[in-house]
């Protein structure tokens, strides 16, 4: 059950002064009394102790000064929201008519020859 929890202790050390399975068994409850297991021990409570723990120590270890600030937001945000579909139309079309005169000039220099 400890285990289960995402805990690891040295039973060797834990268990050198018992002489019963009875007081090895008070020794575990006591561990998971510790660790914040209510009531009777079940593999259930020690699964969802050990996410909560496990969350904790990811939230701790997140650093808050790499989480970037801009005031517009990402990219992935504005093309999302669609703000930026007009544009990208409008580049589009200027980009078809500036192919087209270029196509005609070729067209109109080979033509001249």
């Amino acid at each position: 059950m400890i285990l289960a929890c995402g805990m690891r202790k040295p039973y060797k050390r834990l268990f050198a002064d018992c002489k019963s399975d009875k007081e090895k068994a008070k020794i575990l409850k006591d561990i998971l009394d510790e660790a914040g297991i209510e009531g009777r021990p079940t593999l259930e409570k020690c699964r969802e102790l050990k996410r909560k723990r496990e969350e904790k120590a990811e939230l701790d270890a997140l650093d808050v000064d790499n989480i970037l600030k801009t005031p517009e937001g990402s990219r992935r945000t504005k093309r999302s929201s669609g703000a930026g579909f007009g544009s990208r139309a409008e580049e589009n079309e200027e980009s078809e008519t500036r192919i087209s005169r270029i196509m005609k000039r070729i067209a109109s220099d080979t033509d001249s020859d």
